[in-house]
Formats: structure tokens, sequence, C-alpha cells
């Protein structure tokens, strides 16, 4: 995994370019179209009791190319700034492709919800942008006009670590006690490598989870539910 501050991330990624169309019942309505590259994002979190609320410490971004079905990186930051200054680059980085309907990159997120309410504080979200199946439950949300987050936690109604079994992911979620929550950590708190691999596990599980799920069922990210599917 590596430090977002010292990484060349655009130059990492392949040529952008939209995944084929296929015959098949959409996902959704609207017209779009998607980039080869799929991602997987989260954070990990502090509570400070003091004032009853969170904050981010880490946040980590998977890239996996679906054309070669092999992960380009992994990334990570430590504040917010350097978050926004990613998107930024992944807008830039998209806008290469020119095409008719609007295009985005796909980006998992397991229970968005949860990190819905602190993306919300650095993008202002309009209500077209947000699908929730009901108050504070977030299926899927766009942002920067080209990054499409879907929910993968209400997509299966499976924890990260039971969907990664389930869907054979090479990765799997760490133990959390080696992890130790109970742990005080900030923006500025040192991470050793240890920790660093559970985070990255996190969105590496994720990714390769959806992927594996996509092919048993012949699906691609046009087809592929945004809610669980009828068994």
């Amino acid at each position: 995994m590596f430090n977002i501050a010292r990484t060349d991330l655009i130059k990492a990624l392949p040529k952008p370019e939209i995944v084929p169309r296929k015959k098949g019942v959409r996902a959704f309505g609207d017209k779009r179209s998607y980039i080869q590259v799929i991602s997987a994002f989260d954070i990990e979190t502090t509570r400070i009791e003091s004032i009853d609320n969170s904050v981010m410490y880490i946040w980590q971004w998977n890239f996996h190319n679906l054309a070669t079905n092999e992960h380009i990186i992994t990334v990570y930051g430590r504040t917010w700034q350097e978050y926004m200054e990613t998107c930024n680059k992944i807008k830039k980085y998209i806008s290469q492709i020119e095409s008719d309907n609007p295009v985005f990159m796909v980006r998992l997120v397991h229970n968005l919800s949860y990190e819905f309410q602190f993306l919300s504080a650095f993008y202002d979200y309009k209500p077209d942008e947000v699908f929730a199946i009901k108050k504070r439950k977030v299926a899927r949300a766009d942002s920067f006009g080209c990054i499409e987050d879907r929910c993968t936690y209400i997509h299966s109604n499976l924890s990260l670590d039971k969907y990664a079994i389930n869907w054979n992911a090479e990765h799997r979620k760490l133990s959390g006690e080696e992890f130790d929550y109970n742990k005080k950590r900030y923006s500025w708190t040192r991470m050793t490598p240890r920790e660093l691999a559970y985070c990255e596990n996190d969105v590496l599980s994720v990714t390769e989870a959806y992927i594996n799920e996509m092919k048993h069922y012949d699906d691609n990210l046009y087809t592929v539910p945004l809610l669980q599917r009828d068994t």
C-alpha cells in the first residue's frame, strides 16, 4: 500500500477505457458509462468520547483493472485534504474519455451509510446523487461527477468477512484483535506495516469478492444489481 502523498496515482492507472455494454437488464435506469477500473474505498476512525464523535485517521483506496483482472494499486492518505485532491485527480483522469454519456468509476464501499456521514462533510451531495433505501441507509451515491459509490453491505447483506469468504476472495479481513480497535489513532499516529496491511486487506477483499460474484452471474458493471439478489 502506497502513501498518496508520495505516489503518482494517475501514472499508475491504465489508460481509461469504457466497459463494453452487454445485453441484459440494466441495474440502473439512468444512462451512464463505466470505465474498466473498479475501485474500493474504506476509512478507519477513532472515537473521541469527550466530544461524542469520531475522526478519520486513515483512508485506503484500491484500484483494480477489470480488463486484465489485476490489482493495480492501493493508496492511502491520512487527511481529508489528501482525499479531496485524489478525487479531483480521478475526475481529471476520467475526463480523458470522450463519450455521449456521463462516465463513472464504480467505487465499492462496505457499509456506505457510515462512510457517507464523513464524505458528506466534504462533498455537497445533491438529492439526485444519492439513492437511499431508507433514512441513513445509503445504497448508492455519486460524487465529483465521475465516482459512483455502491454499498456492498446492502448489496450482499453480509459482513465484509463473510462476503469475502462467500465469494472466495483471495484476501480476507485480518484479525481485529491484533489490530486493536481500542487503540486511539489519529492522522499523525505512526502505523505499523501490520496495521497498514489490515487496512489494505479490507479494500482488496471487497473488490475481489464483488468481481468473483459478477463472474459467477455473468454480470458486468451495467447489470449487477444494486440491492440484494433474489434467491
